[in-house]
């Protein structure tokens, strides 16, 4: 934490060095030059006005766009500091995601309905043997009698494991097929996105910083040619109407229209607009299949991996129902087998199907590794957000990128205009 708040303290001087070198310079070099004051006073006090304006808004831009981001966690003594404004608010951008994105890409029910279940089942054939035999060689150690003694030789054997097998994948397809008739009641979609960004301060951050990084340049970059060309303008005023004042007040102008209007350029017009031979549109939407693969990518591996669905459903909010459901089928697997229920006796039979449950519920967990390719190949996610994202309007591909900017428009705006004033009240002294 400390070494970020003295990074943020060095820029900080480096920031104040660079704006004071602004106005310093150009008079060290004319009066080096060995021309008159007559030539020097106007040109310094007129001409440096674009160049502070260009070069200041573009530094305030960046600064801001930093700020947007950076630091990922709180910096400061007591409630004086900072935070980034996307980390600080990574719940509610989370849940914009969700709701603006997400929801429009994926139906959680298509989704599931494209699992396999035999080949998960299969998949876990070395999960269901272990537990079948330990369950098996547990009833026999309790035991005891020439029953037992005659039935010890066959546990562990081909054919007693082929039944497991067969028995085992069995439960397991009956099971994915009832989660897969109504997956929302065991799976939660918002809470595995929200909780993604969660956990790690700096997903969202390079969300964002993907999907926008051609954008957030163009903000920075747009400070100095937006806040140049103002500045021309602001120069013009400042020699008719030349008040100390004027120029800070004009200063904060150029500050503040050069920020909204790079966030103009970037989200509007969000409809294509043809004028002639020009198509004018947002540059961010121009954009919209490069970032659609962009965000797909990262979705996928670092927010909706097989890793993480799975982690979902066996831990995440509604796993209680999905180890309901799981212990529910496995009461229903024992019941169609009730034939074998006076072999056995009341009471090693209550037992088996509590354990059978228990057992899968504590090694699931520790096997679920063996379905994880299975399932990113038969969710094809990427393609399917990529293919989704591509086929949104450009109101609702908008709304990936847009809220970041929305938390943070008023504080870049604010900046941009708070320095512009203090730069042009400062050339106005020199």
């Amino acid at each position: 934490m400390w070494a970020q708040c003295w990074r943020l303290r060095r820029r900080f001087a480096y920031f104040s060095c660079f704006c004071l070198s602004l106005l310093g310079a150009p008079r060290l070099l004319l009066a080096s030059s060995g021309m008159g004051p007559a030539f020097v006073a106007p040109l310094l006090r007129y001409g440096t006005i674009p160049m502070v304006a260009g070069l200041l808004n573009m530094a305030t831009n960046k600064l801001a766009v930093k700020m947007m981001f950076y630091p990922l966690r709180f910096v400061g003594v007591g409630r004086i500091g900072w935070q980034g404004i996307v980390p600080s608010k990574s719940l509610q951008m989370a849940n914009k995601i969700v709701d603006d994105v997400m929801l429009r890409l994926i139906d959680v029910q298509k989704l599931f309905a494209r699992l396999p279940p035999d080949k998960i089942a299969a998949a876990l054939d070395p999960m269901l043997l272990r537990v079948g035999n330990e369950l098996a060689r547990e009833l026999l150690r309790a035991r005891s009698g020439v029953a037992s003694t005659l039935a010890s030789p066959v546990i562990g054997s081909r054919v007693f494991n082929e039944s497991l097998v067969a028995q085992g994948r069995e439960l397991v397809v009956d099971f994915v097929r009832q989660v897969q008739a109504d997956p929302d009641i065991v799976f939660s979609l918002r809470h595995l996105i929200t909780s993604g960004f969660q956990a790690d301060a700096g997903r969202l951050v390079r969300l964002f910083e993907r999907c926008g990084d051609q954008d957030l340049a163009f903000v920075v970059r747009s400070g100095l040619w937006l806040g140049g060309a103002l500045g021309v303008l602001q120069a013009l005023l400042f020699y008719y109407w030349n008040p100390w004042w004027s120029l800070a007040l004009t200063g904060a102008v150029v500050g503040m229209v050069t920020d909204q209007l790079a966030l103009k350029l970037i989200f509007e017009p969000v409809e294509p607009c043809v004028v002639g031979p020009i198509r004018l549109q947002g540059l961010f939407l121009r954009r919209q299949a490069e970032v659609s693969e962009l965000f797909a990518d990262f979705m996928e591996a670092e927010v909706t991996s097989p890793q993480l669905l799975w982690a979902e459903l066996m831990q995440g909010a509604n796993c209680e129902a999905f180890w309901s459901l799981f212990d529910a089928r496995v009461v229903a697997f024992m019941q169609a087998r009730s034939a074998f229920r006076p072999l056995l006796g009341e009471r090693d039979w209550e037992w088996l199907t509590a354990e059978l449950g228990a057992r899968v519920r504590r090694e699931l967990p520790n096997d679920v590794h063996r379905v994880h390719e299975l399932t990113r190949e038969a969710l094809q996610l990427r393609p399917l957000m990529t293919e989704k994202m591509q086929e949104l309007s450009s109101a609702e591909f908008e709304r990936v990128l847009h809220p970041v900017f929305e938390e943070d428009e008023l504080t870049l705006i604010l900046i941009g205009t708070a320095l512009g004033a203090i730069a042009g009240a400062v050339q106005a002294r020199v």
